[in-house]
């Protein structure tokens, strides 16, 4: 890529009238009356609208700096029907345009190399604020979520922007934890054993999501009592006793691994505690909102981002995230995965 001819200043003008604006304004005396916290509101403001000028500098810089060259797909095919494309990304900071040579061709889609290069999302809003939204998505609800980027940011989004953008955020998961488990097989030496513990915790699901069976089951349910009976009168019917009958089954066959008295002789931990803290914080704590009904595929997106950031992975998944959309929108589009 060559440098631009053009004049490089004129990229940043409106971003250096803005801090000259704002300097004047904390040396005029008006200044002087007001509590520090009125001073503050008032430099974030402008601050994020500064932040914006710099980031949009920046845009218009590398699209003057865009030079024209080949470009073939993927699909092998050379585009050269060259056009200048926009767009909007939504950042933190505010809504800016990136201008940029679109290559396309009859009848096949259109590559713009400097998305590639600069990685921007499909979508609109930048990995910036959707990594923003994924962080308090995991600690908050949705409607929590939405009142914290608009306090915290100088965007708004929707409830169900922030549940898409938490759907975008957590579709590395498996991918993630594959590769660390197959980066861990191959070390060569061994670390303590880890025992792990298991629990389940319910979580409210819509009607419409349920699987065909248990959909089935739910609507055929009903907790209404056909007639009142007397205090201590305790009536059992054939299909109430089936789940007792089942669990005194399991207890009888499984006898021989629930010997705890032997485990606690000799000091193996038994208790459910841990497990069942960890299923409170990490499921009950975010899931169990009250009024909150839940989507499979909300669901599993929530809990992935909360798992992630109670575990301490966070920043690792996110630069592996990162790289993830990189490969699949942009250079998976190229031959050779190269632009140019």
């Amino acid at each position: 890529m060559q440098a631009s001819t053009s004049n490089q200043g004129m990229f940043w003008e409106e971003a250096r009238e803005l801090f000259e604006e704002i300097v004047g304004w904390l040396d005029s005396p008006s200044v002087c009356g007001l509590e520090h916290s009125e001073i503050e509101s008032k430099l974030l403001e402008n601050g994020y609208e500064l932040l914006r000028r710099l980031l949009q500098g920046y845009f218009d810089k590398r699209s003057g700096d865009e030079i024209e060259g080949e470009c073939t797909g993927s699909d092998e095919a050379n585009r050269t029907h060259k056009k200048k494309l926009s767009r909007k990304l939504t950042t933190i900071f505010g809504t800016v345009i990136a201008n940029r040579i679109g290559y396309g061709g009859r009848k096949i889609n259109s590559l713009t190399p400097l998305d590639a290069e600069l990685n921007l999302p499909v979508e609109q809003h930048s990995h910036g604020l959707r990594q923003r939204v994924a962080v308090e998505v995991a600690r908050s609800g949705f409607r929590e979520t939405v009142g914290i980027i608009e306090k915290t940011t100088a965007v708004k989004i929707g409830k169900r922007q922030a549940e898409e953008l938490a759907y975008y955020s957590a579709c590395d998961f498996e991918e993630f934890y594959t590769q660390q488990q197959a980066q861990s097989s191959q070390l060569q030496e061994t670390g303590e054993i880890v025992v792990i513990s298991a629990d389940g915790k319910g979580v409210v699901v819509r009607t419409e999501d349920l699987r065909a069976d248990t959909q089935k089951r739910a609507r055929e349910t009903s907790k209404k009592l056909n007639k009142r009976i007397t205090k201590g009168e305790k009536r059992i019917t054939p299909s109430e006793r089936k789940p007792v009958d089942n669990c005194a089954r399991y207890l009888l066959n499984n006898a021989n691994y629930l010997r705890y008295d032997h485990y606690l002789k000799v000091g193996l931990p038994i208790a459910t505690g841990v497990i069942e803290g960890a299923c409170r914080h990490l499921i009950k704590d975010r899931m169990d909102i009250t009024g909150a009904r839940w989507s499979l595929t909300g669901a599993e997106a929530v809990l992935r981002l909360r798992s992630l950031y109670i575990s301490g992975d966070w920043d690792e998944y996110w630069r592996f995230h990162l790289q993830q959309e990189h490969q699949r929108n942009h250079l998976a589009l190229y031959k050779d995965k190269k632009p140019f």
